[in-house]
C-alpha cells in the first residue's frame, strides 16, 4: 500500500497547480480560477501592502511564484522520523537556515497525505495539502486537496478539492472544481497558528539533524556484530574492530553529500580509496548506512 500510494501521489503531484517544473498548468489555488505561472515574477522586493482579499491573493501569488523559481538553488535537507503506526519524510529547502518550503510525506496504513507549508522572509503564506486514501487494496480510491491563502497572520481563502474512483489510475483532479470552503475553516479556532506551529516544527526537525550530522562526534556499535562500530571525532571517520584484547581502527576522511533526494556518504582512506554509502537515518540514537556496492544495509546504535 505505501508504495502504492507513494508513486500516485508522485504522480498527481506532477500536475498540480502548485508545480514547480510542470509546463501544463491549472487553475489557481486561491479564491479565483486565474492560472499561475512559476515563471511570472524573479522577485517580490518592490511587494505594495494589500488591503483587499482580491489584492492578498495576488500578492501570495507573486510570493509562491518566487519559490518555486528559486527552489533549485536553496539548499535542501531530507531526513524520515519514524511515527506511531507510520513514518514521515521531511524535506525542507532553506536560505541562510531560514525555512521556505517545508513538506511533509506521510504514510500510514491505507492512508497517505504530502503538506506543503510556503514562506516569504520566515512568514508562512500558503500551505497545500493532498491526501490519498483506500477502502481496500482493490478500491474504491479518494483523492482530496485542501489549498490555504495566509497574509501576514490572516486567513484568506481556504478551497477544497475530492474525488473518489473505482481504480486508482482512474484518479485526476485536474478538471474538478474548487469548492470555497473559507468561511467553514474560518469558524474553526487557531488554524493559522496550528499551521505555524507544525511548519515551524518540522523546520527545527531538519536543522537540528543535519547540525548532528556536521558537528557532533559519537561512538556508534553495530546491531549485528557489537565487537565492530564506528567513530566519528574531530572531523575524520573511523571504522574499528575489537579482536581479542585490542581495537583495530581505521581512519577515513568523510563528505556529506544530497542528490535527488538521498544522503551519501563518501569515505576516502589514506590511499585515496573511496567508499559510498547511502545514509538512510541520523539521529541522537541510531545511524544506519546503506552499502550501496553490496546492496546491504548497516545500523548502528549510539555507544552511551
Amino acid at each position: 500500500m505505501k508504495s502504492k500510494l507513494l508513486l500516485f501521489i508522485v504522480a498527481i503531484l506532477t500536475f498540480i497547480a502548485c508545480g514547480s517544473d510542470k509546463k501544463k498548468t491549472e487553475k489557481s489555488t486561491v479564491n479565483t480560477e486565474e492560472t499561475i505561472k512559476d515563471s511570472t515574477i524573479d522577485n517580490v522586493t518592490s511587494e505594495v501592502k494589500a488591503t483587499t482579499p482580491e489584492d492578498k491573493i495576488a500578492v501570495i501569488r507573486e510570493r509562491f511564484a518566487h519559490v518555486e523559481n528559486q527552489i533549485k538553488s536553496l539548499e535542501k535537507k531530507t531526513i524520515t522520523v519514524e511515527e506511531s503506526g507510520g513514518e514521515s519524510i521531511l524535506e525542507g529547502y532553506f536560505n541562510d537556515q531560514k525555512p521556505v518550503k517545508i513538506i511533509q510525506n506521510q504514510y500510514s496504513g491505507h492512508w497517505a497525505g504530502t503538506t506543503s507549508y510556503y514562506f516569504m522572509n520566515g512568514t508562512l503564506f500558503f500551505v497545500f495539502q493532498q491526501e490519498t486514501s483506500e477502502a481496500s487494496l482493490r478500491g474504491p480510491f479518494t483523492d482530496k486537496e485542501v489549498r490555504t491563502c495566509i497574509y501576514d497572520g490572516e486567513l484568506i481563502s481556504v478551497l477544497e478539492k475530492e474525488k473518489t474512483v473505482a481504480k486508482i489510475e482512474e484518479m485526476n483532479l485536474e478538471k474538478v472544481q474548487n469548492i470555497n470552503v473559507t468561511e467553514q475553516w474560518k469558524s474553526k479556532p487557531d488554524v493559522v497558528s496550528n499551521y505555524i506551529k507544525d511548519a515551524q516544527k518540522n523546520s527545527q526537525m531538519l536543522l537540528e539533524t543535519y547540525e548532528i550530522v556536521g558537528l557532533k562526534d559519537g561512538r556508534w556499535i553495530n546491531t549485528e556484530d557489537t565487537n565492530s562500530g564506528i567513530e566519528i571525532k574531530n572531523g575524520s571517520f573511523f571504522m574499528f574492530t575489537k579482536v581479542a584484547d585490542r581495537t583495530v581502527s581505521t581512519p577515513y576522511d568523510y563528505e556529506l553529500d544530497e542528490k535527488d533526494g538521498i544522503e551519501y556518504l563518501t569515505l576516502k582512506n589514506t590511499k585515496g580509496q573511496m567508499i559510498i554509502y547511502g545514509l538512510l537515518e541520523y539521529s541522537e540514537t541510531s545511524l544506519v548506512l546503506s552499502y550501496l556496492d553490496k546492496g546491504s544495509t548497516l545500523t548502528y546504535t549510539r555507544e552511551k
